[in-house]
């Protein structure tokens, strides 16, 4: 048996968003965008326990918009006061789980065989844990994406991302603008999310890259700080992170695409 914990991380200004309020509560199609995240997420069924992490002075806002969902597998939902990042906003996530656990990831210690420790320990009978992290903005992502990113997540003990090719060609330059290098993009992915991994080494990770000051942009730069492997597992182009005033529109046309 294994359980699975999603944490979603929604506690953004909306700067990028040229909004007056959290991106998260604007409209796409009729719904809140933070909405449509969630339901996704409440129509798989092997997720047990949901986890929002919002602006404490919007928290109110958020169990508004999250009022009367559909919940057809009585899945736990808890909105958590997020931090000033979007890191900051997982680690007191987890912190907060953790907190609620009646085991400890004390057991674990940053050295070079994490990987062969957790899936030692798992094997042994320890019942397996898995956390997903996935952007709040990101509302167009399916329940079968999900379920299909659950489903390798459980075939072995990496961290997992979620990642599609890239269709420009990516240019590296340097602070006059010059270019100084043309990757070859067959080797290079866009990131996208769920991110994830078992949750002791998710928290150890968190914790490591907060006890060092490490600033990082996701949750896979996290497992790699503490040099845990990790892999990529195919995206869909339309899990898109609304993030610009462009993008509502060009979401809601992908929402009428089949």
């Amino acid at each position: 048996m294994t359980d699975v914990i999603a944490v979603i991380p929604a506690a953004g200004a909306g700067v990028r968003m040229e909004a007056e309020k959290n991106k998260a509560f604007l409209s796409l199609a009729g719904e809140s965008i933070i909405r449509r995240t969630v339901k996704a997420f409440l129509a798989v069924e092997c997720i047990s326990e949901i986890y929002i992490m919002v602006n404490p002075l919007e928290s109110k806002e958020m169990h508004n918009h999250l009022s009367g969902l559909a919940n057809p597998y009585q899945t736990k939902i808890e909105v958590v006061p997020g931090g000033e990042t979007r890191q900051d906003s997982v680690h007191l996530g987890l912190e907060h789980i953790a907190n609620r656990r009646s085991d400890s990831s004390s057991i674990f210690e940053v050295s070079q065989n994490l990987y062969e420790q957790i899936k030692s320990l798992c094997q042994s009978g320890k019942k397996r844990t898995l956390c997903l992290v996935h952007d709040g903005a990101r509302c167009l992502i399916s329940n079968q994406n999900i379920q299909d990113y659950i489903k390798e997540l459980k075939k072995d003990f990496f961290g997992l991302g979620v990642a599609v090719p890239l269709n420009d060609t990516i240019r590296r330059i340097d602070q006059t603008g010059k270019v100084i290098e043309t990757p070859d993009r067959s080797s290079l992915r866009a990131m996208q999310t769920p991110q994830g991994s078992d949750f002791d080494i998710l928290l150890l990770a968190h914790r490591y890259v907060k006890e060092n000051n490490i600033q990082v942009t996701d949750d896979l730069a996290v497992l790699e700080a503490i040099q845990y492997p990790v892999k990529l597992f195919p995206g869909n182009f339309k899990n898109i992170k609304i993030t610009h005033p462009e993008d509502i529109p060009i979401a809601e046309k992908l929402l009428k695409i089949e």
